[in-house]
């Protein structure tokens, strides 16, 4: 997503739809160059049981992990904390955003999950096609079919700025008559965890199914769903 479309002064998306399929002009800047960091598993590991239960103590963290508490410490002091990949805390809530101007907490702003799916596009059409869709602020995620014109793309779009939105695909979707199919995800009941580091086999280069690991990320995250939500 485009951060020089988002004005943060307003808590509010500033993009043109004028544009037609124009990306505004960018002033190029190199991006700072970043000290290499090391990281093994048991790093990426409490990392994930973070992620999963952020108010763990390191004792019961240890605990779960089956870790002797020096070794535990040793990588939260000298890996994690040492070497800066965790830095401080922060608590991502809409609702504390303040108007610059009058003080007050800015409304929450709602987006709506759409999904594009289009099949059997020619190479023309496909070229064509995802330029349009990469031309707006709001593309997410895309996956492209390997040796097919398939392409499945998902927009995170802001609620005020749906009648645009709309408007656009209607148009670059106008010559893909039944070749497109345009999805609304209802999110209002998702959620999501962190995927536990042990999945991947570092050995054939990819993830693997386990299910204890799956179903504990999952029970973790369900069941803290179903208190907070009080279901």
């Amino acid at each position: 997503m485009w951060l020089e479309q988002y004005d943060i002064q307003r808590n509010t998306w500033d993009f043109d739809w004028g544009l037609k399929g124009r990306r505004p002009p960018t002033i190029a800047v190199d991006p700072p160059v970043s000290r290499p960091v090391e990281i093994d598993r048991t790093d990426i590991e409490i990392i994930t049981k973070l992620a999963l239960d952020p108010d763990a103590n390191m004792s019961a963290l240890a605990a779960k992990m089956k870790m002797k508490q020096p070794t535990f410490a040793y990588h939260w002091r000298e890996h994690l904390i040492g070497r800066g990949i965790i830095k401080g805390w922060n608590i991502r809530w809409l609702g504390t955003d303040r108007d610059p101007k009058t003080g007050q907490i800015l409304l929450r702003r709602s987006s709506a999950a759409i999904t594009v799916v289009a099949r059997g596009l020619s190479p023309v059409e496909m070229m064509n096609f995802r330029a349009q869709l990469h031309s707006i602020p709001f593309l997410w995620s895309e996956k492209l079919g390997i040796g097919s014109g398939d392409v499945n793309a998902e927009t995170l779009v802001p609620g005020d700025q749906l009648v645009d939105y709309f408007d656009f695909l209607g148009k670059i979707t106008a010559q893909l008559e039944g070749k497109v199919r345009i999805m609304m995800v209802d999110q209002s009941a998702a959620f999501g965890y962190s995927v536990h580091p042990r999945l991947f086999d570092e050995s054939r280069g990819g993830w693997v199914y386990m299910g204890d690991l799956v179903l504990e990320g999952l029970e973790k995250v369900m069941s803290g769903y179903a208190f907070s939500t009080g279901k």
